[in-house]
């Protein structure tokens, strides 16, 4: 087999790996923001600051 087959194998193996690894940090990024808005929620119904649909605004800010 030809050394550029091998390179070019190597090569595509690497992007496939940032590929997953990208969409794994923008999973984990997605994650971490709906964990986020819920313990906003959780915090405004908690304190009473408003109703429900309030605080469903207040958390996504």
């Amino acid at each position: 087999m030809p050394q550029w087959v091998k390179v070019i194998g190597k090569w595509t193996g690497y992007l496939v790996l940032g590929a997953l690894a990208l969409l794994a940090f923008k999973e984990n990024d997605i994650s971490r923001k709906i964990k986020v808005q819920a313990v906003r929620y959780n915090e405004c119904i908690k304190v009473g600051k408003g109703t429900p649909d309030e605080c469903v605004k207040i958390s996504k800010q």
